[in-house]
């Protein structure tokens, strides 16, 4: 924002009272107004001109950063989830940790011998071939699923979830310390770069295959048996094929009788709302995520210190919830075990279900709330309400992957996992434009518009039912 106030000042776009980024970087180049001498006041780079043009600015870089990546991954995580079910977890988990290692060496090559910063897309790529963070979110999900039973698997899932909020609200400070210490920022990459090979030999020397041959082989017997791509088109629809079971008719199981045929249409249609509601989340959270630095300084005039402790203190009553929160949930309402298993999961998916709809109200009106807020102190405490709401999406993800058959559970994540990377580069893209053209006039419409998209998710997600076999 500081590089975009200046050029903003000293060019004639000002002038012009115009708030496009082309014009701006046609104005500056015009004129070669790249230096300034002395900051500008952070009063005056506070207005919506430079938060519009910043928001366009913010868009091109993301763009420019995450497509290379993130697109491929789109093409890959999918298969990279089959290929978990027939080959195994570790291959998928090796694959992507080497992908992220691969990237981080690439930028610290290009930090210390000054090579064209083209070259990001290299270690980009190759990350994003290989599914990057979002596989090994992804399959470490399907391993939890593998040695998890139903009613344990969304505590599970909770908890792996709390440990990335975690390390999302204490890494900065962490990696801020280190840079302090070093005065050198490319020490955090060297470090996170011997953290992921640490990880990569843990894997490959330790963790143990969450599927025994025998489950391995059969997964691999059921996906071969799959007909054969005949023509250019098949070729084209099995890269999209994993996505298919998000979709009704999706199972390829035999149906032996009228209650399979019941019970298979039932988990059909769970899935497909909930694949939507995971994708309204997504979509959401991403959208929050490509304005909330923006709109605070606009509102609130927050600085780096006030949105480092806002995530710090959200990303820890976060991680609290999902570690003691939803165990201490289920305890109290999954009491009764009782002999009859299909009873236990059908009282655990009914639970799982209502955590679901009371986490996606919650969402709605404390999104409401956050647009309403004046003040930087009523954002927060909206903000630390809406933290209540996390336990919804690892139970979501539970819930899913208890509606499948189990050789099918590495696809279902690789599926609901390309929804998110295309939500990753789609949503951002509408936030910013939108952000860039209502900053002006009412920049609260963002909370509008991300307040619906809970609210339309909570409405499908009451669709979903559980019935007793």
């Amino acid at each position: 924002m500081t590089i975009v106030c200046r050029i903003y000042y000293e060019s004639d776009t000002k002038t012009n009272a115009t708030s496009n980024f082309t014009s701006l970087l046609s104005s500056s180049s015009k004129n070669n107004v790249i230096s300034y001498n002395g900051e500008p006041p952070d009063l005056n780079c506070n207005i919506p001109q430079v938060h519009a043009i910043t928001s366009q600015l913010m868009l091109v870089v993301n763009l420019c950063v995450a497509l290379p990546g993130k697109f491929t991954s789109i093409f890959v995580l999918g298969a990279l989830g089959s290929l978990s079910d027939r080959k195994g977890r570790r291959i998928s988990l090796l694959l992507a940790t080497a992908g992220i290692c691969f990237n981080y060496i690439v930028t610290i090559i290009i930090a210390e011998h000054d090579i064209s910063p083209i070259f990001f897309a290299v270690g980009a790529l190759v990350e994003g071939f290989t599914g990057g963070l979002m596989s090994l979110m992804t399959i470490s999900q399907a391993y939890i699923t593998d040695c998890t039973t139903p009613d344990r698997r969304g505590v599970m899932f909770g908890w792996l979830q709390g440990a990335i909020l975690l390390g999302m609200s204490i890494g900065p400070l962490i990696g801020g310390w280190i840079i302090s210490i070093t005065n050198n920022i490319l020490s955090v990459f060297y470090i996170a770069t011997i953290i992921f090979l640490v990880f990569f030999l843990f894997i490959l020397i330790i963790l143990p295959e969450s599927l025994s041959l025998e489950k391995l082989n059969s997964n691999a017997q059921l996906q071969l048996s799959k007909k054969k791509p005949q023509n250019l088109w098949e070729q084209i629809y099995i890269v999209f094929e994993p996505l298919s079971i998000l979709l009704p008719k999706s199972f390829t199981s035999t149906r032996n009788n009228k209650n399979d045929d019941k019970n298979e249409h039932r988990n059909e249609k769970m899935i497909f709302l909930l694949a939507n509601v995971n994708a309204m989340i997504a979509a959401a959270s991403f959208g929050f995520q490509a304005v909330f630095v923006l709109y605070t300084k606009y509102k609130f005039d927050w600085g780096t210190l006030e949105i480092g402790y806002y995530i710090f203190w959200l990303g820890e009553s976060r991680a609290l919830l999902l570690f003691f929160g939803l165990p201490l949930l289920v305890k109290c309402f999954i009491k009764d075990r009782g002999t009859n298993a299909n009873d236990v999961r059908s009282q655990r998916m009914l639970l799982d279900i209502w955590i679901i709809r009371i986490g996606l109200i919650i969402e709605f009106l404390t999104f409401v709330a956050l647009g309403k807020a004046t003040i930087g102190r009523d954002f927060t405490i909206a903000g630390v309400i809406e933290s209540f709401s996390v336990i919804a999406i690892p139970t979501l993800r539970s819930l899913l992957t208890n509606a499948v058959p189990a050789y099918q559970v590495g696809q279902l994540l690789g599926a609901l996992s390309v929804i998110d990377s295309i939500m990753r580069i789609v949503f951002p893209i509408i936030m910013n434009i939108l952000y860039s053209l209502v900053v002006a006039s009412a920049p609260h419409v963002i909370w509008s518009v991300l307040s619906g998209i809970f609210a339309v998710a909570a409405v499908l997600s009451f669709f979903v039912v559980v019935e007793n076999k």
